[in-house]
């Protein structure tokens, strides 16, 4: 049975989150930061995208992945067992201190950040175009058994990270928003702006294939009904 997908976002004080994936911070907030309600799939490559409606002055936007626990008032990438590219283009990994990667946020732009894990790697997308994996970022050796375990039903018997109930934790999608910052995200439900399925896109950058369609264009190729996970890509 296909893993369920995320629907929307985590309740936060800091931020209001509405039907659709549509997110932004409450009046009066300068920062804060946002889970997917619950985790992505755990196992081949998962994927989700982000359309920025409008960016704040300061472009503290940024798409991610992270274990929950996430801190709501700091980014994800700035906190321990996250990643994430920032609307200035710079990525962080478990540090406030970032390394150039790619081009800044704007108004319109549709950006995406997927995880295979077969091969531990994190990876971005912006307007359709894949961007890679920045330096150093790949899942620690204990999230994949983590991974793994909450794969095969054997949650809490690895050596991964575990949540308050003694299970392992799984990652999840992570926005992190300013001020003025508003974004939709699309978590598998429709159709990604990125052909994620395009297999020699993937093995260009060294992801795999692992049995993807092939396609030029989204349109010509939507999700099959196993959304985006696909079980043993990269391995």
């Amino acid at each position: 049975m296909a893993a369920s997908l995320p629907t929307g976002w985590s309740h936060s004080k800091l931020a209001r989150s509405y039907g659709g994936g549509l997110a932004c911070c409450r009046p009066g907030v300068e920062r804060a930061s946002l889970l997917s309600a619950g985790p992505l799939p755990q196992s081949g490559v998962a994927y989700f995208e982000i359309l920025v409606i409008a960016t704040g002055r300061k472009n503290t936007l940024s798409i991610g992945m992270s274990l929950p626990g996430l801190n709501p008032k700091r980014p994800p990438g700035w906190e321990r067992a996250s990643f994430a590219y920032f609307g200035d283009g710079k990525a962080y990994s478990g540090s406030a201190s970032g390394v150039v990667f790619s081009q800044v946020f704007a108004a319109g732009d549709t950006l995406g950040c997927g995880v295979n894990f077969g091969a531990r790697e994190i990876f971005f997308t912006r307007n359709r175009v894949h961007l890679g994996s920045p330096q150093g970022f790949k899942l620690p050796g204990g999230a994949v058994k983590a991974a793994a375990a909450a794969a095969d039903g054997s949650a809490g018997s690895g050596s991964g990270p575990a949540g308050p109930s003694g299970k392992q934790a799984l990652w999840h999608a992570a926005l992190g928003l300013g001020d003025g910052d508003v974004v939709s995200a699309n978590f598998g439900q429709q159709t990604f702006a990125f052909n994620i399925r395009d297999s020699r896109l993937l093995q260009a950058s060294g992801l795999g294939g692992g049995g993807f369609g092939t396609g030029s264009s989204s349109q010509q190729n939507p999700p099959p009904p196993s959304h985006y996970a696909w079980q043993g890509a990269g391995s």
